[in-house]
């Protein structure tokens, strides 16, 4: 394939390295460490020298591209390729490297950047490019959806590209959609899509799979027998346990704060209690909103956002909220600094004026 298309590969591969053009031009103006990951909650939880994000992120994404191609020139099964499969294959890294940078660019140069308002678009349009040509692909180990069953058998592979490629655009209009949705229900379309993406064409392809079978059509053997036991047990297991598990951690979870005689306690899910004395609080005060700023460690999900924070106002401090809590209670203990905000800006009132009326003035 890198054969017949060189001019492609080379142009493909400068486009993926364009990022580092930018980069170099905006160089005094980036700041020394970069932002390189956000956490399910939208913030921010993960830095990388300057140098490593400029030049490293469009070279690991590089060096993807090759292999990419390399998976499909090397892949003797299908030497016919389809000219639209092709262009997804020499395009697919070099438009990932741009959207990615864009996005570590926009932050770094403190530009408005919302993750999960992009997230949902760009893998929408991802599954719709790739649902309208699923169908268009034959047979290989490289590209599609590979299972014992597909890469086996002619028939079984394109009835279950047709069907998978129906599903892939629905879902990628769905995910489009959802960009306008909170976070936390844009999540759960996500993972629905993904999950219905994968489930529903391996099932209807094992289930072809067992007709032909009781028809006596032979299918080509394309694994060791009992490594591919195996690996359909493990696959049977852990994907629905894996399915549940993000599920439950993306779209549950609850903070808490109760008050005693001396002291009060905040509980959140999946993150450590803390229980504080009224006399050890210096300052409490009642805001509309503030500055997150980035996670250094804690828990993050569409729904809450725990763990310890930096900003340019508090530093380094401590954070248990709802993702989309409303208003927020700040409390000072020397240079310590503690933000609670629950869901509405009624709780964190109630919270602000029970606070206030135990903590010695």
């Amino acid at each position: 394939m890198i054969k017949n298309n060189k001019g492609k590969a080379i142009l493909s591969s400068v486009v993926t390295l364009l990022p580092i053009v930018f980069g170099l031009i905006f160089w005094d103006q980036l700041p020394q460490s970069m932002i390189s990951h956000w956490g399910g909650d939208g913030v921010a939880d993960g830095v990388a020298p300057k140098g490593f994000m400029v030049f490293g992120m469009p070279l690991i994404f590089l060096a993807v591209h090759w292999l990419c191609m390399l998976g499909m020139t090397l892949d003797k099964k299908n030497t016919q390729h389809n000219k639209k499969i092709v262009a997804i294959i020499f395009w697919m890294m070099p438009v990932l490297s741009i959207a990615v940078s864009a996005a570590m660019y926009s932050v770094a140069l403190e530009k408005e950047f919302n993750v999960f308002t992009i997230m949902p678009i760009l893998i929408g349009a991802m599954f719709l490019f790739m649902g309208n040509y699923l169908p268009k692909t034959t047979r290989n180990r490289t590209m599609g959806i590979k299972l014992r069953w597909t890469v086996g058998n002619d028939e079984n592979w394109q009835k279950t590209h047709r069907l998978g490629g129906r599903i892939w655009v629905v879902g990628g209009i769905m995910l489009i959609i959802s960009a306008l949705l909170p976070i936390e229900f844009a999540i759960g379309v996500m993972i629905a899509v993904i999950a219905v993406s994968a489930i529903v064409p391996t099932v209807y392809s094992y289930r072809l799979y067992k007709k032909h079978q009781a028809a006596g059509i032979e299918y080509e053997p394309v694994f060791d027998k009992k490594s591919d036991k195996v690996a359909l047990w493990i696959s049977a297991i852990c994907v629905p346990l894996i399915l549940i598990f993000v599920v439950v951690v993306m779209v549950v979870g609850d903070v808490n704060v109760d008050f005693g005689a001396e002291s009060f306690v905040v509980r959140a899910s999946f993150s450590e209690t803390l229980t504080i004395r009224y006399d050890e609080v210096d300052s409490v005060e009642y805001r509309e909103r503030a500055n997150i700023g980035q996670r250094e460690m804690g828990f993050g999900s569409p729904r809450l956002s725990t763990g310890v924070f930096q900003n340019k106002e508090f530093g380094r401090y401590t954070l248990y909220a709802y993702t989309n809590g409303k208003g927020c209670v700040v409390l000072r203990k020397g240079e310590e600094v503690l933000v609670i905000s629950l869901k509405t800006a009624a709780e964190n009132k109630a919270i602000y004026e029970q606070l206030s009326a135990k903590i010695p003035s």
